[in-house]
Formats: structure tokens, sequence, C-alpha cells
């Protein structure tokens, strides 16, 4: 009988000692795209394919005038999709501007960084 209650102490304090512990997040330790960097013409709007290779989860970071589409991404091979809005300012071509997309993983070491250029007037 001590030893069957010895046993359910035990149990119990692994039990509570394991529901404190903070569920660690998978988040991605490797990201790798197909190509370091996209361009875009001025008014160019038409998608560009970008395939991101990931070991575990990620995300976006990116330039408001930038659309990343999916944002979010699984382990494994995703193909997102890179868009661009026009680049005018009162009916006209503005200053070239260059941003770059983050595909953000567990640390600044898991991060895949593409450059995106597009072009303007000046």
């Amino acid at each position: 009988m001590k030893i069957i209650r010895q046993l359910i102490l035990v149990l119990a304090s692994l039990a509570v000692v394991s529901s404190c512990m903070e569920e660690e997040k998978l988040v991605a330790t490797a990201i790798m795209t197909d190509k370091p960097s996209l361009e875009f013409g001025i008014e160019d709007t038409l998608a560009v394919a970008l395939t991101v290779y990931a070991d575990a989860p990620w995300t976006v970071e990116c330039a408001n005038w930038i659309t990343v589409e999916p944002a979010t991404g699984d382990a494994g091979e995703t193909v997102v999709t890179v868009m661009a809005q026009p680049n005018m300012r009162d009916g006209l071509a503005d200053r070239p501007r260059k941003e770059s997309i983050t595909f953000v993983g567990r640390d600044i070491y898991a991060n895949a960084t593409v450059s995106i250029l597009q072009n303007g007037d000046k």
C-alpha cells in the first residue's frame, strides 16, 4: 500500500511539472528560396513565383507595397506568389524603390531574405 501511495505521489508530481512547462513553438531553423532577388517594372503587377524551402513553419515580413501569398507556410517546399503595387505617384512614375521580403524562422540565422527592386523614374 505504501508503494502505491508513493507511486501516485510521483505521478502527480510529474503531471504538475509537465503541465507547468511551456510548450516550445515549432518554428523553422533553416529557410531557403530559389531566387535571391526579384525585379518589377513601374506598373508591373504580375505575380512572380518564388519557392520557399523550410524545415518547419515560417512567416513573411515585407513592405506594404509588396504582397506575398501565402504569407505563412509549413515544412517542406512552398510556392509563393509575389506581387508589387504600381510605383506611381500623381499619375507619374515615382523613384525606383528597393525593399526585401524576409521569410522568418526561429532566429535571424534561420531567416531567408529576397531583395525586391521596382523600377521607377529618376
